[in-house]
């Protein structure tokens, strides 16, 4: 069979499999061996690079210990995974699309944020992230202490997952309106100030640029922009992150050149890495 190509929802298939498979315990030998495919293939298709029949993937995901659920939610993206390319966005319409979000970020090598009027959630402290859910709950989901907590932990663990790469590049741009915004009360943003700025002295591959919010010819006005580099293995990924509803991904390179000219003019825009420093700093000290 010919190999496939490394199509977004392939890529989602392969890392949610290799999570899996970590968890289980089970040697790639006998999971070969039990499924009848060498190890080659099913090295293929956690890299994101193959696929299997309907069949085949829930015989695999038993081997792995799924539960029901996760069975049916990886059975209904392996039926995504197996469908033609086109070159068209990929819209993510299955449930938990934000969890897969974050399974691509923590593929790539190199990851570029922009965000209007808040704080990306890769520099969020706990109490600010917990305070922005907290704001969220009863409004895009049903009211739900379990949920709200689900939620929180998953961005911690998101963080602690992308920040235990140091070679990993993050370069972040936000307008200064999210520096003014009081999210929690004046005690969380002052250690949420604080905290940017040990990630700024900290992480020499971190780089953090803030933006007026009223800067004239911004190209991104309505929203953020997240650009994901996979190094020389796969081709760049644009996401655009929504407050509610089914998250789109570009891989098409006439797509993410444009969004990538975009990033450039904000960067371009926006105020260097030491005068952005110095605004934090004054903030902190006046505070």
């Amino acid at each position: 069979m010919p190999e496939a190509l490394p199509t977004i929802p392939r890529l989602f298939l392969g890392e949610a499999l290799k999570r899996l498979y970590t968890e289980s315990g089970v040697r790639m030998d006998d999971l070969a061996a039990a499924m009848g495919k060498d190890r080659g293939r099913l090295g293929r298709l956690f890299d994101g690079r193959g696929t299997l029949s309907v069949e085949e993937l829930e015989r695999l995901l038993d081997l792995l210990g799924a539960k029901p659920k996760q069975k049916r939610e990886l059975v209904a993206l392996g039926a995504e995974a197996r469908k033609r390319p086109t070159r068209r966005p990929y819209t993510d319409l299955l449930p938990r699309s934000y969890e897969r979000a974050a399974d691509l970020e923590s593929m790539a090598k190199e990851i570029w944020i922009y965000e209007r009027g808040t704080i990306p959630g890769l520099l969020q402290i706990p109490e600010y992230i917990e305070a922005r859910m907290t704001d969220g709950d009863g409004v895009w989901w049903e009211p739900s202490w379990e949920e709200r907590r689900n939620r929180i932990h998953f961005r911690m663990e998101r963080q602690k997952l992308m920040m235990a790469d140091p070679e990993r590049a993050m370069h972040f741009i936000f307008t200064d309106d999210a520096l003014h915004t009081e999210v929690g009360g004046p005690d969380i943003m002052r250690r949420q100030w604080e905290h940017v700025l040990r990630m700024i002295e900290d992480r020499p591959n971190t780089t953090v640029q803030i933006l007026s919010s009223t800067a004239k010819h911004n190209p991104a006005q309505s929203g953020g922009l997240i650009l994901l580099h996979f190094g020389e293995v796969l081709r760049p990924v644009a996401f655009l992150p929504v407050v509610y509803g089914p998250s789109t991904y570009f891989d098409e390179p006439v797509d993410t050149a444009r969004l990538f000219r975009a990033f450039g003019k904000l960067e371009g825009l926006a105020a260097n890495r030491a005068d952005s420093r110095r605004v934090i700093v004054d903030l902190v000290t006046r505070s």
